[in-house]
């Protein structure tokens, strides 16, 4: 379709890294944007590395994880180090999480169909994460997944 001038670009979801291969390989079309579940908890530090080395936008679906953490896990929004770090820069745990993110250069779409905390999400650009705050986010990954039921009935 790309080819045949009928849209402008493609995008993918939830492909793996020798997925994109593939594709990449059989068709020569580089999607613009790749929407997988990414959050401190799932830093696809791979796959986010092959996206950003072939010009591919990732897009985190689930940013803020899920409300309930699942397996043991404490979801995100109640985690100790997120809400120490919204608590040190005056922020609410939800902008952390989406400032985390977006200082990756990595596109997210929280969901909310609450009108303040929409707002609320929005209120990302006027500050930084500094390369600790960075840290302690990126050592929270255990690639744990909120999204399991749809990966785990897709993929292998």
């Amino acid at each position: 379709m790309q080819k045949e001038g009928l849209v402008k670009s493609i995008g993918v979801s939830n492909f793996t890294v020798a997925q994109l291969e593939d594709l990449l390989a059989d068709t020569q079309t580089v999607p613009a944007v790749h929407q997988v579940e990414f959050h401190p908890y799932l830093y696809q530090s791979e796959l986010f590395n092959y996206c950003t080395s072939k010009g591919i936008v990732l897009t985190a679906y689930s940013p803020l994880g899920a409300a309930k953490g699942g397996e043991g896990v404490v979801p995100l929004l109640q985690n100790e180090t997120v809400k120490s770090i919204a608590d040190e820069l005056n922020r609410t745990p939800a902008q952390v999480l989406i400032r985390w993110s977006v200082q990756k250069g990595i596109a997210v779409i929280p969901k909310s169909s609450n009108e303040e905390r929409l707002r609320s999400n929005f209120a990302v650009f006027d500050f930084e994460l500094t390369a600790d705050h960075v840290a302690r986010l990126d050592a929270l990954n255990h690639n744990f997944r909120f999204c399991r039921s749809f990966i785990d009935n897709h993929w292998d």
